[in-house]
């Protein structure tokens, strides 16, 4: 049930997009009341509906991607499917869509040509590289953008050394976050002149946008290396092994934090090298804490520091942050259907978001859409016969 008081109710969404990126930025759209159809090719469907584990028979994934949200089955290769969805389109107000850059275009579905007839229309595309660019055309995941934009060479621990895989796919939700806010600033400029626009959203370019202090300091050091104080090359913002094994992240980069946490710690000698600018003293220094935080368990650590102003934290295991008291304060878990997700953020005083009904098996919604856009049960029945929808 969509909340007539929330903050995008009335908004008519298109989702023609697959994976993550898309369909989680049409997500927080729905979780903020957005009337959101879903768009997956017969058969097979969205590619997450296979990437288990599974709850109530739906692949986890999917299920928390696409909550909230209707789902048709069309075949946008057979022409009446794409006739239906082209009649979808120019009722939207928003359409999403992840294909390669002109696949679009080549299927019917061009912006210039909907807009003509829904000049308020803005069109998002999520593609791994953007529109244009010597990469436009390579295919790409996380991973890869992550690659070329420097942020997967800063996941080591020690100069030199191979970059950690990280275990969160960060360019892809940023690139969908980014998406939402290009979606609203477009839908926000349409308020003051009636024309839509085209928003172009590269996750190559939201992995860059990630890197914007690196740049930064790069460019001021004419490209000399900067040692960053937020990778772990730095005494007093690393994660360190405690004597059970178990790791504690240390965040002291502040001064007053820094001071704080060397007072407790006994050590008020250490202070000067917790940030020390010299490469050798760093290390020296790393050394020195690493023994020091070796000397007790993580949690005798915890009962001395966590609640003392010092800015530490222990590194928890998945299962351990979903128990966490502060996760449970603020509500950020949910149970849609059979399946335990993150809640709604962020909050929103007035007119705060909802998770809404579990995502739909694949054309669920089919026959109640096609039904909307004018189409009687005998034209259904001949779309479904001819393969154009499921």
């Amino acid at each position: 049930m969509i909340d007539a008081q929330a903050a995008l109710a009335g908004l008519r969404v298109l989702d023609l997009s697959a994976l993550l990126p898309g369909p989680f930025a049409t997500r927080w759209l729905a979780d903020h009341g957005a009337q959101v159809i879903k768009v997956e090719p017969p058969g097979t469907g969205d590619f997450t509906r296979v990437l288990g584990p599974y709850a109530g028979g739906q692949a986890t994934t999917f299920l928390a991607l696409n909550r909230g949200k209707r789902c048709i089955a069309v075949d946008l290769k057979h022409p009446e499917g794409l006739a239906a969805v082209r009649r979808l389109a120019e009722r939207a107000d928003v359409v999403v869509e992840s294909f390669r850059p002109g696949v679009a275009a080549r299927l019917g579905l061009d912006f210039e040509v909907l807009r003509a007839s829904r000049p308020g229309l803005v069109w998002c595309a999520i593609s791994g590289y953007g529109q244009d660019g010597p990469y436009r055309d390579r295919p790409g995941h996380d991973l890869c953008y992550q690659a070329y934009a420097g942020s997967l060479a800063a996941n080591r621990d020690e100069p030199g050394a191979r970059p950690v895989v990280p275990g969160v796919q960060a360019a892809d939700y940023a690139g969908a976050l980014y998406a939402v806010a290009g979606i609203l600033a477009a839908l926000w400029a349409r308020q003051r002149t009636g024309r839509g626009q085209f928003v172009d959203v590269a996750l190559s370019d939201a992995a860059f946008a990630m890197m914007a202090l690196p740049v930064a300091a790069h460019g001021a050091l004419a490209g000399e290396e900067f040692a960053r104080p937020l990778n772990g090359g730095f005494p007093g913002y690393r994660v360190y092994a405690c004597a059970d094994g178990r790791p504690l992240a240390v965040a002291a980069l502040e001064p007053r934090f820094a001071r704080r946490l060397c007072t407790l710690l006994g050590r008020e000698d250490l202070l000067a090298s917790l940030l020390p600018a010299d490469a050798a003293a760093r290390e020296a220094a790393i050394a020195r804490f690493e023994a020091l935080f070796r000397t007790r368990t993580r949690d005798e650590w915890l009962a001395l520091l966590e609640d003392a102003g010092c800015c530490v934290a222990p590194v928890k295991e998945l299962g351990e942050a979903l128990a966490d008291p502060q996760c449970l304060a603020r509500g950020l878990l949910v149970d849609v259907g059979a399946s335990r997700q993150v809640g709604v953020v962020p909050r929103l005083s007035e007119t705060p978001g909802l998770p809404g009904a579990p995502a739909g098996t694949l054309g669920r919604d089919t026959d109640a859409v096609l039904g909307e856009l004018g189409y009687d049960a005998a034209e259904i029945a001949s779309l479904r016969e001819a393969g154009a929808v499921a």
